[in-house]
């Protein structure tokens, strides 16, 4: 019985269109909304999966009736192949705009927040869009932890501990996690005196499916916890802020988020000798070793003017 030998990829046999493609398939989740995305038919784009997959000499797809997911070797595949068009894409833009202005998209994502952070995003990101105005800026807002690296981000702007090595985290303010309420609340409802008086108050929960959350926070003598219950349960923790506004519960959020409704008295603090020191905002990218100009431009741009603007 003859035995079945798998391709081996040569230099000159991979052809960058199908890497290519196959990136919009991971990136669109099925090969019918890449399809649509690239604007070419179905067939093709399955093709090029498909060839290209012969060449490595490998599956990198692993298809179901509804989905698509990465196998092992498609995990690893992508990285360096993301990377790899990256690269080449750097050095076109390099011959092509011989002038020395920088061009092309940045791609970041942050924290949805109406209030001060908010307010301050859009001051930074607006000089820079004067002084570079042909480099495009592509806003991401989410509460999902965004993988850089997998989902093509260059920059992220989060808050609370920076634990990923696989990344760099420059800081930009200090901010702790604070307990705020609207006076509406405070006066059909009453104030806490006490950390533990939370459990009979309405709390505005973050990412809970139980409808309870756990919140510990440092006291003046120790760290004490309570358990808390509320009408309403949100994914993103800007939207907390509007909603404690209007008088739906207490909320413990980042300082850098809330203090400007509590200057201007639309917030007030409940229980201020208690808070929580893990809310630094800090400003995130992929430790890579060559940053195209555009994406560096932009990370000192965005650290210099949020330091400016939320550390003090």
């Amino acid at each position: 019985m003859k035995r079945f030998e798998p391709a081996v990829a040569g230099r000159a046999t991979i052809d960058l269109n199908r890497v290519a493609t196959w990136l919009e398939v991971v990136k669109a989740g099925n090969i019918t909304r890449a399809a649509r995305e690239l604007g070419r038919p179905k067939s093709s784009v399955s093709r090029a999966v498909k060839h290209l997959e012969q060449e490595l000499g490998m599956t990198l797809l692993q298809r179901s009736t509804r989905k698509l997911t990465l196998t092992r070797a498609g995990e690893r595949y992508l990285v360096s192949a993301r990377e790899a068009l990256r690269l080449l894409d750097e050095a076109h833009a390099e011959l092509v705009n011989e002038d020395g202005v920088p061009r092309g998209t940045v791609r970041i994502t942050a924290p949805l927040d109406p209030g001060r952070f908010g307010a301050a995003l859009a001051d930074v990101l607006a000089e820079f869009n004067a002084l570079y105005p042909h480099v495009y800026v592509d806003v991401l807002f989410t509460g999902r932890h965004v993988d850089l690296i997998t989902e093509s981000v260059d920059l992220a702007l989060r808050a609370g501990v920076m634990r990923d090595t696989a990344v760099i985290a420059r800081k930009i303010a200090d901010s702790q996690l604070i307990l705020v309420a609207a006076p509406s609340y405070i006066a059909e409802y009453g104030m806490p005196r006490k950390l533990k008086d939370l459990a009979r108050h309405r709390a505005i929960l973050f990412r809970s499916s139980t409808g309870t959350a756990h919140w510990r926070l440092s006291g003046p003598s120790k760290t004490e916890s309570v358990v808390v219950r509320g009408p309403v349960n949100v994914d993103e923790m800007g939207f907390t802020l509007p909603l404690a506004e209007r008088g739906v519960g207490v909320a413990f959020v980042p300082s850098v988020l809330a203090d400007r409704s509590v200057r201007e008295g639309r917030l007030v603090r409940v229980l201020p000798q208690y808070d929580r020191h893990d809310a630094s905002l800090y400003l995130v990218y992929p430790a890579q070793r060559q940053v195209p100009k555009r994406v560096a431009l932009l990370r000192d741009f965005l650290h210099k003017g949020l330091r400016a603007k939320l550390g003090q």
